[in-house]
């Protein structure tokens, strides 16, 4: 993800620490972030059961509707989240997703990890 690419590069002790031990370090709280984040989803979550474009996209000239799928829930936890492995190169990507759009197939991501 953007943050564990930024956190490596600012703190590489910290990102091993984090990412590969599991020791969460201290961080102040952001409730607001996560309400607004909440907020958000919601809203596109009404549009996804209408398969409607949300009026940002129609704003934006993004031909797109957010994308049904059963497993949504599943990639937005922080616990399970989508994860592709190169078994070849040794490797695990992913995370959990905020959001993706069909048509243009678009991943909004927020909170991923290695």
């Amino acid at each position: 993800s953007r943050f564990a690419v930024e956190e490596s590069i600012r703190c590489p002790r910290c990102f091993v620490l984090s990412y590969k031990y599991k020791i969460k370090l201290p961080m102040i709280p952001l409730t607001l972030n996560l309400a607004l984040d909440e907020l958000v989803k919601n809203e596109f979550d009404y549009y996804r059961a209408e398969a409607k474009p949300h009026p940002i996209l129609l704003e934006n000239n993004i031909d797109a509707i957010p994308f049904s799928h059963s497993h949504m829930d599943a990639w937005r936890d922080n616990f399970r989240g989508a994860y592709f492995t190169n078994q070849q190169k040794g490797f695990t990507f992913g995370g959990s997703i905020d959001d993706i759009w069909e048509k243009k197939q678009v991943i909004i991501d927020q909170n991923s990890s290695f």
